[in-house]
C-alpha cells in the first residue's frame, strides 16, 4: 500500500501523486481536523517549538547587537563606503546628473553596488545616533536578516531544527559575529546571496510558481547589485532547473513542463538584470552588460600579492602552504562547529555513495528506465519539501 508522503496539507494544496497515493491523499484531507488533531498534535507542537526557539534566539541577538553597536571600531572599508553612500544617493536625487560617486570616491568603489550604502546614508541623515554607530547597527541588522534566512531554508529542506543549529553555529563563530558590524560590503552580499538561495530552493520545489520566479529574479538581482560575484546565482538557478528538467524527462512528467521550466528561468534572469541595473549606477552609464563585464574583469584580474606571518612562518598570499586553510579552520571555528562539520562530511559521503550505487544498479538492471525509481524517491522528497514551503 502506498501512503501519502509528507504531512497533511491544508485544503486547496496537494502533493503531486498518481494512482493509489492520490486516492489516499484525498481521503486523508477529507477527514475532519478534530480526528487528526491527536495524531498531529506532537508534530505541530514540535514545529512551533522550532519556530519559537529560532525567533527567540534571533530576538535576543538583536537586542544585544543593537546595544553594543557603538562598541566596535571604524574600519577602512567603512570610511570609504561612508563617503560612497551619500554621493551615490545624490546620483538618484539629482536626476542622474551628479557623478561625484564616480569621480571623488576611492577608485573602483563604484564597481560595487551602492544600495546598502544609500540605505545607510538615509538612516544616518535622521541623526538618531552617532553616524558610526548607525552604520554599525545597519550593517548588523542587514546581516541578521541573512542569518535569519537560515530558518526558512532549513524548514523547506532538511528540517527546522537544522536552521536553529545553523544560527547558533554562525553566531558563536567570533570572526563571523564580529564582522556583522563592520564589513559594509561583505555582509550585505552574504544576506543577498542567502536570500537568493532561499528563493531558488522554493522555485525548484514549487515547479516553479510565479511568486517564486519573481522572488528569484529580485534576490539574484540584488546579489549582482551588491558585488559582481553575485552573478554566480545564475549558475545555481540553472543547475536547479536542469535537475528538474532531468526529473521531468526520466519520469514522463506532464507535457510542456520542461518548456515551462525554461521560460520561467529566462524570466527570472531577466528580472535579475533589471533589478541590478536599477540598483547599480555603474550599469546605467553605458551598455549594462559591458559595464558589468568591466567590473567583473577588474576583480577577477586584480593582483593582491603580499606577505604575512602565519604560525611563525612568513608566507605569501599567492603561495599558501597546504596546511594554511585547515589551520585557519581549526583556529577560527568553534570546536562544536568543527565536530558537526566532520560528522556532516561523513554522512554526506555515505549518502552519496549509497545513492550512486542505487543509480548504477538500476542502470545495469533496466538501462535508463531503471533511473526512474531513484529519481521518483527524490521527487517524493521534494514533494514533502513543497508542502513545507507552502506553509512559510
Amino acid at each position: 500500500m502506498v501512503s501519502c508522503p509528507g504531512p497533511v496539507l491544508p485544503a486547496g494544496h496537494h502533493v503531486p501523486l498518481t494512482g493509489e497515493g492520490r486516492v489516499i491523499a484525498v481521503l486523508v484531507n477529507a477527514v475532519p481536523p478534530v480526528i487528526l488533531s491527536r495524531r498531529n498534535r506532537g508534530t505541530y507542537a514540535t514545529g512551533s517549538a522550532k519556530i519559537f526557539v529560532g525567533v527567540a534566539l534571533l530576538a535576543l541577538v538583536l537586542v544585544i547587537g543593537l546595544a553594543t553597536a557603538g562598541d566596535f571600531g571604524f574600519t577602512i572599508d567603512e570610511f570609504n563606503t561612508d563617503d560612497y553612500g551619500p554621493k551615490a544617493l545624490a546620483w538618484y536625487t539629482s536626476g542622474f546628473t551628479d557623478r561625484s560617486h564616480f569621480e571623488t570616491v576611492e577608485q573602483w568603489l563604484w564597481a560595487y553596488g551602492p544600495w546598502f550604502q544609500i540605505l545607510t546614508a538615509i538612516i544616518q541623515s535622521f541623526k538618531l545616533a552617532d553616524p558610526i554607530t548607525v552604520r554599525h547597527a545597519m550593517t548588523f541588522l542587514i546581516g541578521l536578516v541573512g542569518v535569519a534566512t537560515l530558518l526558512p531554508i532549513a524548514r523547506v529542506t532538511v528540517g527546522g531544527w537544522a536552521g536553529v543549529v545553523a544560527i547558533i553555529l554562525c553566531l558563536t563563530t567570533g570572526n563571523f559575529y564580529g564582522r556583522l558590524f563592520f564589513t559594509p560590503i561583505d555582509v550585505p552580499f552574504m544576506t543577498a546571496m542567502t536570500l537568493a538561495t532561499l528563493a531558488i530552493v522554493v522555485m525548484a520545489i514549487q515547479l516553479p510558481s510565479w511568486p517564486a520566479t519573481i522572488a528569484v529574479g529580485l534576490t539574484t538581482g540584488l546579489a549582482m547589485a551588491t558585488r559582481p560575484g553575485g552573478v554566480i546565482t545564475h549558475a545555481y538557478l540553472i543547475a536547479a532547473m536542469l535537475l528538474l528538467w532531468l526529473e521531468v524527462l526520466l519520469t514522463n512528467g506532464p507535457p510542456g513542463k520542461a518548456t515551462l521550466l525554461g521560460v520561467r528561468t529566462v524570466i527570472a534572469i531577466a528580472i535579475a538584470w533589471i533589478t541590478a541595473i536599477l540598483l547599480w549606477p555603474w550599469l546605467q552609464i553605458g551598455n549594462p552588460f559591458t559595464q558589468f563585464a568591466v567590473a567583473y574583469r577588474h576583480f577577477w584580474t586584480l593582483e593582491n600579492v603580499f606577505a604575512f606571518p602565519s604560525w611563525d612562518e612568513l608566507v605569501t598570499s599567492n603561495a599558501l602552504p597546504w596546511q594554511y586553510v585547515p589551520g585557519q579552520f581549526l583556529a577560527r571555528l568553534p570546536e562544536g562547529f568543527l565536530l558537526l562539520l566532520g560528522v556532516a562530511l561523513v554522512i554526506g559521503i555515505l549518502a552519496g555513495v549509497a545513492f550512486a550505487r542505487s543509480l548504477i544498479a538500476s542502470w545495469r538492471k533496466r538501462d535508463i528506465r531503471g533511473l526512474q525509481e531513484p529519481l521518483l524517491m527524490l521527487a517524493r522528497a521534494r514533494a514533502e519539501c513543497s508542502s513545507s514551503s507552502r506553509r512559510l
